[in-house]
């Protein structure tokens, strides 16, 4: 089964209708591999020849981050930019702060356990995200 028809099941399975948007939104998302912006994502389907707005795009990401569908992550600290997200994994991420360039890190830095350790008695660690920035080897060059 393909990445963009795991979601379209997810979504369906939420109750949610696969509308033409949403379509769009997560095939962008599941054809590049790597977080983009709502603007990005509103030129992508743009150029692709479907009729969506802006406000629209913003709409759908927010309706499937609010899913579990969708992640919102920082990149560059001035917008923010979405990845699909993987049925039980989350992804940690490297930014270029050069190039916007994004690399996935292949596992998880942190353990829940030793968040926990951290914070003040009777806190519980739900979950976690993990951001790094810096510069790509390109930049670096």
């Amino acid at each position: 089964m393909s990445q963009g028809n795991a979601f379209y099941c997810a979504l369906k399975k939420k109750g949610l209708r696969l509308t033409v948007q949403r379509k769009a939104v997560i095939d962008c998302l599941a054809a590049s591999g790597k977080p983009l912006g709502a603007e990005d994502i509103f030129l992508q389907i743009q150029e692709r020849g479907l009729g969506i707005n802006l406000a629209t795009v913003y709409r759908t990401l927010d309706t499937l981050a609010e899913e579990g569908l969708v992640e919102q992550v920082a990149m560059d600290l001035s917008r923010a930019r979405y990845a699909l997200c993987r049925e039980r994994q989350h992804l940690h991420h490297f930014f270029c702060l050069g190039c916007g360039e994004s690399y996935d890190l292949p596992y998880c830095p942190v353990k829940e356990r030793s968040m926990e350790e951290l914070l003040p008695e009777a806190y519980t660690v739900t979950g976690h995200r993990y951001e790094v920035y810096g510069y790509c080897r390109r930049c670096n060059a």
